[in-house]
């Protein structure tokens, strides 16, 4: 499935968030049982589709033929990001009863778009806490390839069968046994990931790890030594 184009996602977000000001609206209001609690339930839903468009729309703007290059040529110290996230995703992986560790470690800076990188480790830590059961551990190793940076996440999951290894970096895509443990963005976070990676010049792979589970790699360009 294509994503949206640029203008046409802008224009439903916009209009989507119109609607979710109006009921907003209602819901301040004398609003009673049954009718409130079908209200609310609608709410949630907008949000949903807020967050998924959102989410459309940042794969739009990272088309190819539509990104800004110039916004791609930072120099960013993932060793500091990691950091930075694995403390931010504590509380998520502590509620799911799963370890975050880290794992081999290089004072490493790849060359791109900070946000952007953050968005694309948040999707890869957030899929591996999701999948890992409570007990396991999810290890975030950062360390060099020839060149290139090389981010590492490796979870404790059930891992992921031949023929779904492509299959999971598409739009909405879901490993049916999996499907209840995929974020809200309904199965767009690894397209995120594999898009930011392509529009860095980088790529994301996919490796079993040994014992069960897998390991989730985003390889990208170094920066300049300075």
């Amino acid at each position: 499935m294509e994503p949206l184009p640029s203008d046409a996602g802008h224009e439903l977000r916009t209009l989507l968030t119109r609607i979710r000001g109006e009921l907003d609206l209602v819901l301040r209001g004398d609003v009673s049982d049954p009718p409130r609690s079908q209200l609310e339930r609608i709410q949630q839903e907008l949000e949903l589709l807020s967050r998924i468009c959102g989410r459309l729309l940042l794969l739009a703007r990272l088309d190819p033929s539509a990104r800004d290059a110039g916004h791609l040529d930072r120099s960013v110290d993932l060793e500091e990001v990691v950091s930075e996230l694995l403390e931010q995703m504590s509380p998520v992986a502590r509620d799911r009863g799963v370890r975050l560790r880290r794992g081999a470690s290089s004072a490493l800076h790849a060359r791109g778009s900070r946000p952007l990188l953050v968005e694309a480790i948040l999707n890869l830590l957030d899929n591996a806490i999701r999948v890992t059961p409570a007990g396991g551990a999810v290890t975030v190793s950062v360390d060099d390839e020839g060149g290139a940076v090389r981010l590492s996440v490796e979870d404790g999951g059930p891992g992921v069968a031949p023929e779904d290894r492509e299959r999971i970096f598409l739009p909405f895509y879901r490993i049916p046994r999996t499907a209840e443990a995929v974020e809200e963005g309904r199965g767009l976070g690894l397209a995120i990931v594999r898009a930011i990676a392509r529009a860095h010049g980088g790529r994301v792979e996919l490796a079993d790890v040994l014992g069960g589970g897998c390991v989730f790699r985003l390889v990208l360009p170094a920066a300049p030594r300075s």
